[in-house]
């Protein structure tokens, strides 16, 4: 497991910066008010399996490589507890001036036929930097971070790690998010020689 003393793991550039300034603008095209609705969401939301079956067919193809990444980094750093590790969700987040994320933990997620036990590991890719506030803050351990574009941010999503976002000040604050999850499957998927095993 990481050390303490850092509770993420973040990683520049992983996205150039003339090709995030792109991607926010379609980003802000695509999305819809948030379902919850909560005041200043809009995003939109990518399947898991359409990225695995198809990703040259994404409107943003850099992703993979994200994903990518941060499926290696979990699997390195972390003890995988059940036999099943993948990718569960991706989507484009807006947060619009005035909005926040109030703290919470990725594991308390609720949906349909969830597995009784779903650990997360959550990850933000950063498509801008003309943003104020919004800094990620991590509310056991006294710790913020100002994103900026093209970063790559990494971290175990529960409850001894309690994480939101503080309010945005003045812009728009447009990343995407990457849930992955480790739970019991109790018939694997085999994706052995598989392009992407996420």
């Amino acid at each position: 497991m990481p050390n303490t003393q850092s509770v993420y793991t973040l990683v520049k550039n992983v996205i150039p910066k003339d090709r995030c300034d792109q991607i926010a603008k379609e980003i802000l095209a695509e999305a819809d008010p948030d379902f919850d609705p909560r005041d200043g969401y809009s995003h939109f939301g990518i399947e898991a399996r359409d990225l695995r079956e198809a990703p040259e067919n994404l409107p943003h193809p850099e992703i993979v490589d994200a994903i990518s990444i941060a499926y290696k980094h979990f699997l390195d750093n972390y003890e995988m507890k059940y036999n099943t590790f993948e990718l569960k969700r991706v989507f484009g987040n807006v947060m619009a001036t005035g909005s926040e994320n109030l703290v919470h933990d990725d594991d308390g997620d609720v949906y349909p036929d969830k597995p009784d036990v779903e650990e997360h590991y959550s990850c933000v890719l950063m498509i801008n930097s003309d943003y104020e506030g919004g800094e990620l803050f991590f509310e056991h351990h006294g710790v913020e971070v100002k994103l900026e574009a093209g970063d790559l941010i990494m971290f175990r999503g529960n409850a001894a790690n309690l994480h939101g976002v503080r309010e945005v000040t003045s812009g728009s604050r447009i990343n995407y998010i990457l849930f992955f999850r480790n739970y019991h499957r109790e018939h694997p998927m085999n994706r052995e020689g598989s392009i992407y095993p996420w």
